[in-house]
């Protein structure tokens, strides 16, 4: 059933050739209703309400602020100038908004919906949709099923567009501008494009890239994989397995919980591994790796560990000292380490990394390949 309701019929002129009706306005504000069949409908130019009704139309709203729903039947509908309301209905539509600040909803069907020019809405519904926003910054929303959603064209101008995948294995580009992109509850792919975009995967097994720009990721449940891109990004792991890049620039990458893989790339990175065992790999630049109340929780590997990089520690995780300092102390084995109420920070020639915790017990939170540390390579925070 159509969204748009027809009341009050507008005479208008029609003829039928080869089985399909041709209904053509007035230049008055209009009312028409289609056929059972496939209808050609000319809306002209007024503020017209079109209910194209079953088979397979075509109608065209021309010039003002038409509402045209498609009912039934596989419908193409074309907005063109003014503030349109446009709804496929049944069938796999094609609606295009046109210019002006446009609602384009596909409802059931496989759908190919663009908003055109102005900042529109963009709703799929369900079925398996292909959205794109367009000139403008516009809100999409890809509904249930398996979307490809764009804010914009490849090599468009940059606009803010919210760009939300909904349930399903929903593909998602951000385009030009500082875009929102959430992925929902599935196994997204999320690129965000030119632009300083935040990104959230949410539920599911998540790919993300943030291409270029100072992207905010968060990549979300499930075991995802991330790529910042050419400047300098945040990135959340969250919960699961994941594999996170920072790319070109100075990024920040936390792990969260679980198993995580960070690699910071060119730049000077900033790392927390949290909870988990993760295997870090700082990559180019002097980079800073923090071990908070989080470090007692597994045991991360510093792959690429070089003397210009500094490990922070949590002040309270760490024995206290007069000066706040830290006092490293090297071994060859940590069995024949004895606590002595100044060292804090104790390094195993195979690689392991202690702290020692105020009640003088040691606590291993890291195990380094690379270079060897210095008490110069440590900070308490």
């Amino acid at each position: 059933m159509s969204e748009i309701i027809i009341t009050n019929p507008t005479p208008s002129s029609s003829f039928t050739f080869n089985g399909t009706t041709f209904i053509t306005a007035t230049p008055n504000p209009d009312e028409l209703e289609g056929t059972s069949g496939n209808d050609s409908i000319n809306a002209k130019g007024s503020n017209d309400l079109v209910n194209s009704g079953d088979g397979n139309d075509t109608v065209e709203g021309k010039g003002g602020d038409d509402s045209i729903g498609g009912g039934e039947g596989n419908d193409r509908i074309l907005g063109n100038v003014g503030n349109d309301f446009l709804v496929g209905g049944l069938g796999n539509d094609n609606v295009e908004g046109g210019a002006g600040e446009d609602t384009v909803k596909g409802n059931a069907g496989n759908d190919k919906l663009d908003g055109g020019s102005g900042d529109d809405t963009i709703e799929g519904g369900t079925g398996n949709d292909t959205a794109l926003g367009d000139t403008g910054a516009d809100f999409i929303d890809g509904g249930s099923g398996n979307d490809n959603l764009s804010g914009d064209n490849v090599g468009q101008p940059g606009f803010s567009d919210t760009v939300l995948g909904g349930s399903g294995d929903d593909t998602l580009y951000g385009g030009a501008g500082a875009d929102s992109l959430v992925g929902g509850g599935d196994n997204d792919s999320i690129r965000g494009g030119q632009g300083n975009d935040t990104m959230r995967g949410g539920i599911g097994d998540d790919i993300i890239e943030g291409i270029s720009g100072e992207n905010l990721i968060f990549a979300g449940e499930g075991n995802d994989t991330v790529i910042g891109g050419l400047n300098s990004d945040t990135i959340f792991g969250g919960d699961g397995n994941d594999s996170l890049l920072g790319g070109n620039g100075n990024d920040s990458l936390l792990g969260g919980a679980g198993d995580d893989t960070l690699r910071g790339g060119q730049g000077e990175d900033t790392f927390i591994g949290s909870i988990g065992n993760d295997i870090i790999d700082g990559g180019g630049g002097a980079d800073v790796y923090i071990f908070d109340v989080n470090a007692s929780v597994g045991i991360d590997t510093l792959t690429n560990f070089q003397n210009n990089d500094i490990i922070q520690i949590d002040e309270d995780i760490i024995l206290g000292n007069a000066g706040g300092n830290i006092v490293l102390e090297t071994v060859t084995d940590i069995n024949n380490f004895t606590p002595n109420g100044s060292t804090n920070v104790v390094y195993d020639t195979s690689g392991e990394l202690y702290f020692v915790q105020d009640d003088n017990t040691v606590q291993q939170f890291a195990f380094l390949q690379g270079d060897t540390p210095v008490a110069d390579d440590f900070e308490i925070i």
